[in-house]
């Protein structure tokens, strides 16, 4: 355990989409506080990655953007590869490899090196499959990038 005498006294975790979640955030607040209890703590806000950058941070999980080549998606993962700090790891998993090689391009052109690496859970657990509103078939969070500071 990560959190205890010798440790880390805390831990601090913030979120944050575009659109803002009413019913998810207060529910993920809740349920920290009541399983891991006051040493963690949950923040989420509502902000537009393209235009505002997160607060500096040592790890950060980007989650399933559907990055293209076009789009908003360069401000966003410029901003977001500037939020971590010297040292830090940025982690950035998609369900599409279109979207892995659309961040990797993304990242080398703001220069920085990044690995795309298939999640290693798939290789012990079935593969299962999502099809998105448009009907393209992916599996979660099967791809990841990984870009150091």
């Amino acid at each position: 355990r990560a959190l205890g005498p010798r440790g880390a006294a805390g831990l601090a975790v913030y979120g944050c989409d575009l659109d803002n979640q009413k019913v998810w955030w207060p529910t993920f607040k809740a349920w920290a506080l009541q399983v891991l209890g006051a040493q963690v703590r949950l923040d989420f806000e509502q902000r537009d990655l393209e235009v505002a950058p997160l607060p500096p941070a040592g790890l950060i999980l980007a989650v399933h953007p559907r990055a293209t080549l076009f789009g908003p998606w360069r401000g966003i993962l410029s901003n977001v590869l500037r939020s971590c700090v010297p040292g830090g790891r940025c982690v950035i998993a998609t369900f599409y490899e279109c979207e892995a090689e659309a961040v990797k391009q993304i990242c080398q052109e703001l220069g920085v090196k990044v690995e795309v690496k298939e999640n290693p859970y798939y290789l012990v657990e079935p593969m299962p499959t999502y099809t998105d509103n448009m009907g393209v078939e992916g599996t979660p969070l099967r791809y990841i990038v990984l870009a150091n500071a």
